[in-house]
């Protein structure tokens, strides 16, 4: 009876679930499609109750969100899609921007069981006690919370001085409390915390970040305090992250108050800060490493001055991390890449960082290159019919 009743309620609320639209162009009478859609996020997420999915179209939204639970908020829609062709989306070249310019607040504050996916989240100013101080994303004691496929840029976390008290200033990007957080394929870039943890700060929790970058953070890239466990793959940190307030932080990763053995680093790239003591590390490429897998050695990125941190045909993350890992890259694009002649050759022969190299179609041998030699495979495959 029991299991009857929790089928019965599960069924009941799945079939009151709805998607909820918003849109420019919308009409904003009832936000039950493209036509009807709401103007704003906000509205949207007041129509909004719990299992509800709200698609936003591409366009910049000047405005400040707090989730309600259990809202599933999705962006880079082109404003045509029907219900059924979610996966048409593409939040690379449907920018669906969530911009705080002039409101002085955090851009996102979410709430239990939430999920965010495919937004720019920028220009967020956390000031305390207006907010916890956190500038992009904040996520207090809510349960878990699910960011995936965003862009965190030019956010702030300020630091506010009360008496004797320094409150605030932490997390500039993304900032979260006793909550366990799922991260991936997100780009965390030039975001400020006045205190620590520029990029993200993890409190407390069990955490998951996968497929990403971090770069131009100023107060660290991702710092970990007090979590019950963190796991990081297949990420990349920038030559440009900087650690100014707690130099002992580090620029790139810093974790603190967390369970001996309890981080997990693989399949990474690190070059400005050591491993922290007590991390399981395996396949990585990070300074002053030893180990299962580990280099130390230029990662030859294509050009970081500029942001590029895709790699190089020389370089040495090529087809050198473990032989499990992620199925896309921070592109998109397909995971594992073999490279032939470059690391290990196989069908499991990972990348290490958030990018896959990726071969160009001519490129027939495998190697990287096109030379001489794919053209001579060509000529002679010209015009063959299937295997002789």
């Amino acid at each position: 009876m029991i299991v009857f009743m929790a089928v019965l309620l599960i069924s009941l609320h799945s079939a009151s679930a709805r998607t909820l639209y918003v849109s420019k162009t919308g009409d904003g009478s009832t936000g039950v499609s493209w036509e009807t859609g709401f103007p704003t996020v906000t509205e949207a997420i007041e129509s909004a109750t719990a299992g509800d999915h709200i698609w936003v179209a591409s366009g910049s939204y000047n405005e400040a969100i707090s989730l309600k639970p259990e809202i599933e908020l999705y962006g880079g829609f082109s404003g045509n899609e029907n219900e059924d062709q979610f996966d048409l989306r593409n939040w690379r070249t449907n920018a669906t921007i969530l911009d705080a310019t002039g409101l002085e607040s955090t851009v996102v504050i979410a709430a239990e069981n939430c999920t965010i996916d495919g937004f720019v989240i920028t220009n967020g100013v956390g000031i305390f006690p207006q907010s916890a101080g956190t500038g992009g994303i904040e996520c207090f004691d809510a349960d878990e919370i699910s960011i995936s496929n965003c862009r965190i840029v030019n956010n702030m976390a300020r630091v506010t001085i009360d008496g004797n008290s320094v409150l605030g200033g932490v997390g500039g990007g993304i900032s979260v409390y006793n909550t366990d957080l799922y991260i991936s394929s997100c780009e965390i870039l030039s975001n400020r915390a006045d205190i620590f943890g520029g990029g993200i700060a993890l409190l407390e929790g069990n955490h998951v970040v996968e497929n990403c970058l971090f770069d131009q953070n100023f107060g660290s890239g991702l710092v970990v305090e007090s979590a019950d466990s963190i796991t990081v793959t297949h990420c990349t940190f920038g030559l440009f992250n900087t650690s100014y307030v707690f130099p002992s932080k580090g620029p790139d990763i810093s974790v603190t108050g967390t369970p001996f053995g309890s981080f997990r680093l693989t399949n990474s790239i690190i070059r400005n800060t050591s491993v922290p003591y007590g991390t399981i590390a395996s396949y990585n490429n990070v300074k002053g490493a030893s180990g299962n897998g580990n280099i130390d050695i230029d990662p030859e990125w294509r050009n970081p001055e500029d942001g590029d941190y895709r790699l190089r045909l020389s370089s040495p993350c090529i087809d050198s991390a473990s032989t499990e890992g992620l199925s896309t890259d921070l592109d998109g694009n397909p995971r594992p890449v073999d490279v032939v002649g470059a690391g290990h050759d196989g069908p499991s022969a990972f990348d290490m960082g958030c990018y896959e190299f990726q071969l160009n179609k001519a490129d027939f041998n495998r190697n990287g290159a096109v030379d001489g030699e794919d053209l001579l495979i060509f000529q002679e495959e010209w015009m063959r019919e299937g295997e002789n």
